[in-house]
């Protein structure tokens, strides 16, 4: 009945990160810093799915929980740990849905 009509995929990865580059904002500047270490534990789902002819739908969704083990900033003239910090533009749960039709 879904042979070749529905597709599961998972995946779930640890990152580890040594002396990676980061921005950080110091003082109202953009700046990259060398010294940062991250843990990153994460997992992602997607289902994809033809439920007639022409018809494609896909779901992705993703789940993360990073956080810098090592970063030290300067915030208004003093040095600051974020240690235990999560880093920006990463989120701790995403998803993403799509509906396409082809016409033959």
């Amino acid at each position: 009945m879904f042979a070749d009509r529905l597709q599961l995929n998972q995946t779930g990865f640890y990152l580890q990160q040594r002396n990676q580059q980061v921005i950080v904002i110091e003082n109202g500047f953009f700046l990259t810093r060398n010294a940062s270490d991250m843990h990153n534990l994460s997992a992602e789902l997607e289902l994809q799915a033809v439920p007639a002819k022409g018809w494609q739908a896909e779901w992705t969704a993703s789940l993360s929980k990073a956080e810098y083990s090592r970063l030290t900033t300067i915030v208004a003239g003093n040095n600051q740990d974020l240690a235990g910090r999560k880093p920006l533009f990463n989120l701790a749960a995403a998803s993403f849905v799509a509906l396409q039709y082809e016409g033959h």
